[in-house]
């Protein structure tokens, strides 16, 4: 049993490493902060439990009674909430956080007295053990359709891996019952322990690869529709395509990371709702070459300048009317996102959601809290 543990906990962190590597590789289509942070979590328990049963160490059971799996399942509802084009109203994600910090400070209870960890360590690692696969479990539950839902019409799902999605989602809830009957007759085994935990970053990493390929997949065919649908409405780009084609430039990697933390700070400031915003003011405030931005934006985000920055205005417009106080009226929204005139503002928005601010609004306050 202990080499198929060891066998099996290395391929779960060579996956792991390998979603690693897909989000922060250096094509880097999506980058995903959530992601990246549960990913190294999950696998930094991974390594500290095998290496404190391989050095047998004390520090074991303190590391398997942590009720890390508690956050696994609102890491996935932050990877959701990452998504483009997902505009669905949520709870506060602290509120998804209350069991795990009820569980911590229980666990904090147990564990500073020798006494209480000597009796009640063990019921209380099974009980968090059986409360976070259902906990989990939950979440995947809401995930998929979900998921599904926001990318109804802008990516074609297969229906093969749909049901392979599920089948495997089915596997690894079964492989727990068994897991749970032996950890209920055997409450001190720590190979048992440790395959639960196996089990519980396995069914985490089902969900976070579903919502990460969703995710690569929606940034290209956002783009793609709606340079077809310009090319409809205007020949003349049809014509000019070739001429405008943006050229490809050469970067260091210490060009790209500059580049990208620049662009992050001035996401994060909110410059972009500046209404004089052009590409010579946005090349002397993030001092990026001029005829570096239009092929480091296409790489990145897959847009040209004018579109990411309408992209971020129109975020930043969902946001506000998301807020139960909109702060001003929808008329003025449009000179606070930095668009040039009103008509630009519901031009822009229309095509992007598919319908008038107004509109977006009222079908926004009328929805029911999901999840």
């Amino acid at each position: 049993m202990s080499i198929l543990l060891t066998g099996s906990t290395f391929a779960v962190l060579i996956l792991s490493a390998f979603f690693i590597f897909l989000n922060i590789g250096k094509e880097k289509k999506v980058f995903n902060r959530y992601l990246l942070l549960m990913l190294l979590l999950g696998g930094f328990f991974l390594m500290l439990e095998y290496t404190s049963q391989v050095l047998g160490s004390t520090w074991l059971h303190l590391v398997l009674e942590f009720p890390i799996g508690l956050l696994y399942g609102p890491g996935l509802l932050l990877l959701i909430h990452n998504l483009p084009q997902n505009h669905t109203r949520t709870q506060p994600i602290w509120l998804h956080l209350i069991p795990f910090f009820v569980a911590l400070i229980t666990y904090l209870f147990i564990v500073q007295d020798s006494n209480r960890h000597y009796r009640y360590s063990l019921d209380y690692t099974m009980i968090m053990q059986f409360i976070a696969v259902l906990h989990l479990g939950c979440y995947l539950l809401y995930l998929r359709p979900n998921v599904s839902r926001i990318i109804r019409g802008r990516v074609k799902e297969n229906e093969i891996p749909k049901v392979a999605w599920y089948l495997s989602f089915l596997t690894l809830l079964a492989c727990s019952l068994p897991l749970l009957a032996d950890m209920i007759e055997e409450p001190g085994n720590i190979h048992i322990h440790r395959f639960f935990s196996l089990l519980l970053y396995t069914m985490f990493l089902l969900g976070a690869s579903f919502v990460f390929l969703m995710q690569r997949r929606l940034k290209k065919p956002a783009y793609a529709i709606d340079m077809s649908k310009e090319e409809q409405e205007d020949p003349v780009l049809e014509r000019n395509k070739k001429r405008n084609t943006i050229p490809l430039i050469p970067l260091t990697r210490e060009q790209e990371v500059s580049y990208r933390n620049r662009i992050e700070l001035f996401i994060q400031t909110l410059a972009y709702l500046d209404s004089d915003l052009n590409k010579d003011k946005f090349s002397s405030q993030l001092e990026i070459p001029v005829q570096h931005i239009a092929p480091f934006l296409k790489q990145e985000f897959g847009k040209g300048f004018n579109a990411f920055v309408n992209q971020l205005r129109l975020s930043y417009a969902i946001r506000q009317l998301k807020s139960e106080e909109l702060m001003y009226t929808i008329e003025d929204l449009s000179m606070v996102c930095g668009f040039s005139s009103r008509a630009s503002f519901y031009r822009n928005f229309q095509a992007e959601f598919g319908c008038s601010p107004h509109q977006y609004r009222l079908d926004y306050g009328e929805g029911l809290d999901s999840f």
